[in-house]
């Protein structure tokens, strides 16, 4: 019992000093008082896909989160560009992993594929793939902060 209450006074301490490092309005949550908590386990987004001259196979579209948390995958560029679903929601169960059939199979440059995993007040997590010509999709990663709608860098540890 002793341990973990060190463990967590330690935990404590260093969410104190990440916060003096990182500046306080961006590392703290909203009301500014209370440090943030993150998914855990984090996210991972996996996309594995083919790579062609004028568009890219997309032939698995899975994400791993923690039981329970939304997992919501939007498509942005319309029908022209392969997004025939332009969102779906999904919660996700016991094992963790919610896969999107929908979001595999081929789009063309310019489509824009977003993930967003969310669950309670903690910090959440977007990945955005946006489809090139020629070349792998691009890949970006921010935080989801509590109370806020817009993807946002994610502060320091």
């Amino acid at each position: 019992m002793g341990s973990r209450n060190a463990v967590r006074a330690l935990a404590a301490a260093l969410t104190i000093i990440a916060l003096l490092v990182a500046g306080a309005a961006e590392a703290q949550s909203p009301d500014y008082n209370v440090p943030m908590t993150y998914l855990n386990p984090p996210p991972v987004v996996r996309f594995v896909g083919t790579v062609r001259s004028n568009n890219t196979r997309v032939s698995l579209f899975r994400i791993k989160a923690p039981r329970g948390a939304k997992v919501r995958a939007t498509c942005t560029g319309g029908r022209k560009r392969g997004c025939k679903t332009t969102s779906k929601t999904r919660t996700a169960g016991k094992s963790g992993l919610v896969r999107f059939k929908e979001m595999e199979r081929t789009f063309h440059p310019k489509a824009v594929l977003d993930v967003y995993v969310r669950k309670g007040n903690t910090v959440g997590k977007h990945t955005r793939f946006t489809i090139r010509k020629n070349k792998s999709p691009s890949r970006k990663d921010d935080c989801l902060l509590p109370g806020v709608s817009k993807p946002r860098r994610c502060p320091a540890l």
